[in-house]
């Protein structure tokens, strides 16, 4: 099953549209998990019509988004438990407070901070997409795709664009 991460996206309220480059990574997903700061609705709908979406609030969401959606929301698909949060609701070490919140993540999806991280840490993959819209103090916008096989987190990469 492929994956599409994304996060931070700001749209309409930074860009007024979900840049081309990213709307090509995604089409060949099974599904599209964004990490909160969509800030427009159309957004999702847009994403949907690419492919089922999984989504929770950010901290810069209106109203209408954060009545629909989670803070954050646990789930499985093929066998991999999957944490999927904004990020901003962690007190403390951003890192530490996410393991500490989702001991029982395999994988664990974030954003706010913007910046695309990856790291395995105590049998925990964190993974943070970046924006596609907005860089914060990086060199290129970003986002994820994953992919499962077999119960397994077979392959992570990152999709690096310089300008939107």
């Amino acid at each position: 099953m492929k994956l599409g991460i994304v996060s931070d996206t700001h749209i309409p309220d930074i860009i007024g549209e979900i840049p081309g480059w990213v709307i090509s990574g995604l089409v060949d997903c099974d599904l599209i998990i964004h990490a909160g700061d969509i800030t427009g609705s159309e957004v999702l709908a847009e994403l949907r019509e690419i492919a089922p979406v999984k989504a929770v609030q950010g901290n810069c969401d209106g109203s209408d988004l954060t009545e629909e959606l989670e803070l954050s929301w646990q789930f499985e698909i093929e066998g991999i438990n999957i944490a999927l949060t904004h990020g901003h609701i962690i007190q403390g070490d951003l890192i530490t407070g996410l393991t500490y919140s989702f001991t029982e993540a395999d994988l664990i999806i974030f954003g706010h901070t913007h910046n695309a991280f990856y790291q395995e840490l105590e049998n925990q993959v964190l993974l943070n997409p970046g924006s596609p819209t907005v860089r914060k103090r990086k060199k290129y916008y970003s986002f994820a795709r994953v992919e499962l096989k077999a119960g397994q987190i077979s392959d992570i990469g990152f999709i690096k664009q310089n300008q939107t």
